[in-house]
């Protein structure tokens, strides 16, 4: 459910045609927006992740989120892959993104769907 507000604040969560607030679009603003919104809650492991679920990464480990990715399937085994934008990749298991990035903070963000707000 969108919330309307001023697309610079973190407590906007909206998208249309032709801008989108900030919490939609940006890495940093999404967590601060999911986290002060209670929209979701930080899973304890990976293996918690479920389609729908947002995985965030701070490739430096400087405070700073970089980058987020749906998960987007979940198999029989329980491997997770994920779906992202900036570079057009979907369905990348997570075991090749955590291999490429060992070093990063993760953020695997257990969505509310469906929750009323």
């Amino acid at each position: 459910m969108q919330i309307d507000g001023d697309r610079t604040a973190n407590s906007s969560w909206w998208y249309n045609w032709l801008f989108q607030s900030y919490t939609w679009a940006g890495a940093q603003n999404f967590f601060n927006f999911t986290k002060t919104k209670n929209r979701g809650y930080l899973a304890g492991y990976f293996s918690n992740l479920s389609p729908g679920d947002v995985l965030q990464a701070d490739w430096e480990r400087d405070g700073s989120i970089d980058h987020t990715m749906i998960v987007t399937k979940k198999d029989y085994y329980g491997n997770i892959y994920l779906t992202y934008h900036s570079s057009n990749v979907k369905d990348r298991p997570i075991k090749d993104i955590l291999a490429k990035n060992p070093n990063a903070a993760y953020y695997g963000w257990m969505l509310h769907l469906g929750y009323v707000y």
